[in-house]
């Protein structure tokens, strides 16, 4: 055996390339045109890797917005924000909510005691996530940086809200 092929011999295969798949448009026999973007994603070779399976199909769509999800129960509470209902309410204040996992959150953060203190200011937060937040006042850490134009951001949502002035 030459020194070349020596170094394939305990080699894993690589992992299969996964398909994408956006929306049904492509699809003639799902009924569209066959003619549709692949929004920049690689085509599957004929005969691609063995067990690359396509991604499952979104079949709940939002008649109101182009969204679209993968079970029943993710769009019941999706329309939520098209109806206004909020049918979870705090039982302490009365605020109410569209998800129970908003109520849950509202509750550790306004109603329930305050474990995380802020080692340099003594500040009290219900949520390690907040205190870590927080932290970054005092160390001037901005960990997030809009790709567009490099500023830079204390939190996620900062540099989301940010994003938008960029569309």
């Amino acid at each position: 055996m030459e020194s070349g092929q020596n170094n394939m011999v305990n080699q894993p295969p690589p992992p299969p390339v996964p398909v994408v798949v956006a929306n049904n448009t492509g699809n003639p026999a799902a009924g569209g045109s066959g003619n549709a973007s692949n929004n920049g994603a690689p085509a599957a070779a004929a005969g691609s890797a063995a067990g690359a399976a396509a991604a499952p199909q979104k079949k709940f769509p939002c008649h109101l917005c182009r969204r679209s999800f993968m079970h029943k129960q993710s769009l019941d509470i999706h329309m939520r924000s098209h109806t206004g209902e909020r049918p979870y309410s705090c039982a302490d204040c009365g605020q109410s909510f569209s998800q129970r996992a908003t109520l849950n959150r509202h509750r550790r953060r306004v109603h329930l005691p305050k474990s995380q203190q802020c080692n340099e200011c003594g500040r009290k937060f219900g949520c390690r996530d907040y205190l870590v937040k927080h932290i970054r006042t005092h160390t001037g850490e901005l960990p997030y940086q809009c790709p567009k134009c490099s500023k830079r951001f204390r939190d996620k949502s900062a540099l989301n809200q940010h994003a938008r002035s960029h569309k």
